[in-house]
């Protein structure tokens, strides 16, 4: 499989358990499942973040980039926005940062599970 690929699908398991995550800090589905598809689809956030500060590069949208682009192709991607020179990371730091959101996600929503429900 080629790096766009497993790029590509990592973004989409991160984003799965970002969604369970906020499921079971929220006890709805309707609430994630509102905010991750208007993030997504509609206006990105860490687009709109990206003239504050140069830590957005770390939020699972834009590491995904990192990963899937590279150069002018990463910066070709913001929708016609007017965001900072944002710089994609090298791919082995965006891959060990989608590596800690998803461990993070997963560990938040097995405490907050184990307390509340068990």
């Amino acid at each position: 499989m080629s790096t766009r690929i497993l790029g590509v699908l990592a973004y989409w398991a991160v984003l799965a358990l970002i969604a369970f995550t906020l499921t079971v800090l929220l006890r709805s589905g309707v609430i994630p499942l509102a905010l991750l598809l208007v993030n997504s689809s509609l206006v990105s956030l860490s687009l709109l973040l990206a003239n504050l500060t140069d830590a957005v590069r770390f939020l699972p949208d834009l590491l995904a980039r990192s990963i899937v682009f590279s150069g002018e192709q990463f910066r070709d991607l913001d929708n016609g926005l007017p965001i900072a020179d944002l710089h994609p990371l090298d791919p082995a730091t965006a891959w060990t940062a989608i590596g800690v959101w998803a461990a993070v996600s997963l560990v938040s929503a097995l405490i907050c599970f184990g307390r509340r429900d068990a």
